[in-house]
C-alpha cells in the first residue's frame, strides 16, 4: 500500500484524488486537485516502490479563466502508455456559458515535462447535430481515450436538441468521438452517438443525460456509454441503463442495453472496462436490499 499526498500545503489544497487515471501497467496515474482556487492535474509515476511527481515536479496547471467557478475538474483519461492525458473541463465557460472544454497533454520525454497539445470545444464539431454551441452543455463530463491516444470519446450529458436552454429544456446528452491519424496530428471529429439514434430527440422520453459516464475500449471499437440518471417528464424516478455499442463499417451500432432494476438506484455512475471490451463493471450506489437503504450493487 501507498499513499500520495500533495507537496502543496493542506490549507490551500482541495478535493485531491477526486478523480484519478491510471495508464495501462498502472505505473502512472493522474490525479485531480484544486490548489488554492485554481485547478491542477498532478501526473505522478511508480519508480523503485515510491511514487513520484513528474512534470519536473509540477503540476500541470489548468487555466484558471476556463473554470465556470472554482470547481474540480469532472474527468480524466490516460491513455496505455501514460503518454497522453485528456482533462474534461465540463464547466469551462463559452459565449453561453459552461459549454465546456477538453484540454489534451502529451508528455516530453526529452524535456521530462507535460506540454499543452491542443483544446477541444463543441465549436469544432462538424457532426449533423443542431445546436452544439448551446450553453450548459457540460462538455467533457466524461472523457476516455483508446490505448493508442488516437480516438476520444467526450460525453456532453446536457446537450439537448430543443434548442432552448438547460433547465427549460430536458437534456438528452450526446457523445462526441474524435480521431485523428497520427501522434504528432490534432484530433478532428468523427461523428457523434446521440440517445436515441435517428429520432426526434425532443419528442422522446425519457430524456436521460446520456454520455455522464464514456469508456473505449483499447482498441477504440467498442464504447461504453452510462445514463444513471434516467428519467422522464412525468416520473422522476432514476433506474439507469448502460449501453454498448460497437463500430463497424464506419457506423456505431447498438449492441446492448443494461436497465437498472430498481428506482432512484442510479445504476451506471461508475464502469470499468477491460481492455479487450468483453468484461464490464456497473455501480449502482443506492441500490436497496433485504430492507437496507442505499448500501449499492456492482454488476459484472
Amino acid at each position: 500500500d501507498y499513499t500520495i499526498t500533495s507537496s502543496t500545503s493542506t490549507s490551500a489544497l482541495l478535493d485531491n484524488g477526486l478523480i484519478v487515471s491510471f495508464s495501462a501497467d498502472g505505473t502512472r496515474l493522474a490525479v485531480s486537485s484544486i490548489i488554492g482556487s485554481i485547478q491542477h492535474v498532478g501526473i505522478y509515476t511508480y519508480l523503485n516502490s515510491t511514487w513520484s511527481l513528474l512534470n519536473n515536479g509540477n503540476y500541470i496547471t489548468i487555466p484558471d479563466t476556463e473554470g465556470g467557478f472554482a470547481s474540480p475538474l469532472v474527468s480524466l483519461s490516460l491513455n496505455s502508455d501514460g503518454s497522453i492525458l485528456a482533462v474534461g473541463n465540463s464547466y469551462a465557460n463559452g459565449a453561453a456559458g459552461r459549454i465546456g472544454k477538453v484540454h489534451i497533454y502529451k508528455y516530453n520525454t526529452s524535456t521530462t515535462s507535460w506540454e499543452w497539445n491542443e483544446d477541444i470545444t463543441t465549436d469544432v464539431n462538424t457532426t449533423p447535430i443542431a445546436n452544439l454551441t448551446t450553453g450548459f452543455q457540460q462538455f467533457g463530463v466524461s472523457v476516455s481515450l483508446n490505448s493508442n491516444g488516437l480516438m476520444l470519446a467526450v460525453g456532453s450529458k446536457y446537450y439537448h436538441s430543443e434548442g432552448s436552454g438547460y433547465p427549460t429544456a430536458f437534456p438528452n446528452g450526446v457523445v462526441h468521438i474524435y480521431t485523428k491519424t497520427n501522434s504528432t496530428a490534432l484530433f478532428a471529429s468523427n461523428g457523434a452517438i446521440a440517445s436515441i439514434a435517428g429520432q426526434a430527440l425532443a419528442n422522446i422520453t425519457p430524456k436521460p443525460r446520456f454520455g455522464e459516464r464514456v469508456l473505449l475500449n483499447a482498441t477504440g471499437d467498442i464504447i461504453v456509454i452510462s445514463t444513471p440518471y434516467t428519467y422522464s417528464i412525468t416520473d422522476s424516478n432514476y433506474p439507469g441503463d448502460v449501453k454498448i455499442y460497437a463500430f463497424s463499417s464506419s457506423v456505431w451500432t447498438l449492441q446492448r442495453t443494461i436497465d437498472g432494476t430498481q428506482a432512484n438506484e442510479r445504476f451506471g455512475y461508475s464502469i470499468s472496462l477491460n481492455s479487450a471490451g468483453n468484461i464490464l463493471a456497473i455501480g449502482a450506489p443506492y441500490y436497496n436490499n433485504n430492507g437496507l437503504t442505499n448500501i449499492g450493487r456492482v454488476q459484472v
